[in-house]
């Protein structure tokens, strides 16, 4: 497949995506047979200072770091230091969150798969020394409450893949970063991939943008948490090194022999060990995995400071795409493209949803007040299907950034789920934002919003 074939192909779409959601800057790229690279950019980086976005321009890539941290954890784990079944608290003996039950129980496991069931957005600015991790971790005791039993489901947890970088720091006896860069980014020759602020001032640098304003405004300032980085919160590169990492995941290309894992771990890190909510059938080692018309999707994202990042792979096909923009409204390019990518370049279909009829729909289960962490949800009921409003006041490091435009209220429609139990569904978008998970009880105990569990208030 030529390079012009690959462009004509996914330019339109990504041209009238930029448009419709006013994304500034795209940077694309595919692999093809395993071997054949393409990277495609558009836009510009800033548009304060409208530089061209070009293959050499670096994106924060936000929670697809998270499966670097993997497979960090999974060289540990080839070694023999650890398995996935070890106890946390026999690597980490002073390690606790609020409940000392579970500080006691939970496993390795339990942090890549999401199944920690503490609140997973602790994330406090521990500064930008190498014990920036450990202070962290260490203030996860007080800041970490329990919001469902441990094991029971999946709730996305950052604060846990913050455990598993400790880990990694305390057995590879380094810095998180310096661990990962030894063992994974140099091997791999993944030059344009970085982790610390300092390594930057030399690089062209995409900007995030949000759009409170209704325009696209610079997002300030840019923040990389260096005690987060384990969660994809410090990750910057570019779709050549994601490219590179996307084939010795493969198990394609010069890469396979770089000595980072055997294709026993890499293939063991893609299968299932739990479900995965909404976000995908269900979750490897980090990675999200879906299934398509009896074709495997190995995948993960990141939504980080008014940038996102795509990340898939379909090993069958010796396939994979990333897409990176540095807009908060990336994401729904993304799926546009990586839809458009599977269609048109393997002939591959995405199946479209089937909604209930909102009228059978058990909704007197779940119509109430759920609890975040910054205020409620309230759920009632819509002749389409569910109202969600919400009673947010959103935070970025503590300072309040959503007084200019409180979400406005969003019908979801329903779709059929476990237990004949609906996930909802934005009717914008094909990808789920909503589910209702039960408790061991059979009751519907927890709502589940872009990942994390949110408890159901019980009436007063």
């Amino acid at each position: 497949m030529s390079r012009s074939e690959i462009r004509d192909a996914l330019a339109p779409v990504v041209e009238a995506k930029m448009r419709e959601l006013q994304v500034p800057g795209v940077s694309l790229g595919v692999l093809v047979d395993g071997t054949q690279r393409e990277v495609h950019t558009w836009g510009v980086t800033n548009v304060e200072v409208p530089r061209p976005v070009t293959d050499r321009t670096l994106f924060q890539i936000g929670s697809t770091g998270k499966v670097f941290t993997a497979t960090a954890v999974m060289r540990l784990v080839e070694r023999g230091a650890i398995t996935l079944d070890t106890r946390v608290q026999d690597v980490l003996p002073d390690f606790g969150v609020c409940d000392p039950e579970v500080s006691r129980h939970v496993t390795v496991k339990h942090l890549l798969t999401h199944h920690a069931g503490w609140f997973g957005d602790h994330l406090p600015d521990t500064g930008q020394g190498d014990d920036a991790l450990g202070r962290l971790v260490a203030s996860m005791a007080t800041g970490c409450p329990q919001v469902a039993p441990l094991g029971h489901t999946w709730s996305y947890n950052n604060n846990a893949f913050c455990v598993a970088g400790r880990i990694v720091e305390v057995l590879e006896k380094r810095p998180y970063e310096t661990a990962v860069a030894d063992g994974i980014l140099r091997p791999l020759g993944m030059a344009r991939t970085h982790l610390l602020p300092e390594d930057l001032l030399t690089h062209d640098l995409a900007v995030g943008h949000t759009h409170w304003t209704g325009e696209p405004t610079v997002f300030r300032p840019y923040y990389l948490n260096r005690g987060a980085g384990a969660t994809g919160a410090a990750y910057v590169s570019c779709p050549d090194d994601l490219l590179t990492f996307a084939q010795f995941h493969l198990g394609t290309g010069p890469v396979e022999q770089a000595g980072v894992l055997t294709t026993v771990s890499r293939h063991a890190m893609q299968q299932p060990l739990a479900p995965a909510g909404f976000f995908a059938d269900e979750v490897g080692t980090a990675w999200l995995l879906e299934r398509f018309g009896g074709v495997s999707l190995v995948k993960h994202g990141g939504s980080l400071h008014g940038q996102m990042s795509a990340f898939v792979l379909l090993p069958e096909h010796g396939f994979a795409i990333t897409v990176l923009t540095n807009s908060e409204r990336g994401h729904e390019l993304n799926d546009a493209v990586v839809a458009a990518a599977v269609t048109r370049l393997l002939g591959l279909h995405f199946e479209e949803a089937e909604f209930l009829d909102p009228r059978s729909a058990p909704r007197d289960d779940y119509v109430g007040r759920y609890q975040t962490p910054h205020g409620d949800v309230i759920v009632s009921v819509h002749e389409e299907g569910v109202l969600l409003e919400f009673e947010l006041a959103a935070y970025l490091r503590g300072v309040p950034v959503a007084e200019a435009a409180v979400p406005d209220p969003t019908v979801y429609r329903l779709l059929p789920g476990e237990a004949a139990f609906p996930t909802c569904v934005d009717r914008r978008r094909r990808f789920a934002q909503v589910d209702f998970v039960r408790d061991p009880q059979g009751r519907v105990s927890w709502l589940r919003f872009r990942g994390q569990l949110a408890p159901r208030r019980q009436p007063s």
